[in-house]
């Protein structure tokens, strides 16, 4: 009985452990989803941040002109 009993506590304790490590390796696995999708939104943040730079430099450059332009005009008058 003392071995049937111990062997009943050994099952018990397996089962538990399995349980727990499914538990655990879920978390993991949301965990690697969530790693991926934050990857993939800094890969998009990246190229935005690039598109943007480049549309504020030709904005910049386009400012330029008008200030030049008026700086003419002023000396033409």
């Amino acid at each position: 009985k003392a071995i049937d009993s111990l062997m009943q506590q050994i099952s018990r304790a397996t089962g538990e452990q399995a349980s727990g490590l499914r538990e655990i390796n879920t978390a993991v696995n949301h965990m690697d989803q969530a790693t991926q999708q934050n990857a993939a939104m800094v890969e998009e943040t990246t190229a935005a941040s690039a598109v943007l730079n480049g549309e504020a430099n030709t904005l910049s450059q386009m400012i330029s002109r008008f200030v030049v332009a008026r700086a003419v005009a002023k000396r033409a008058a």
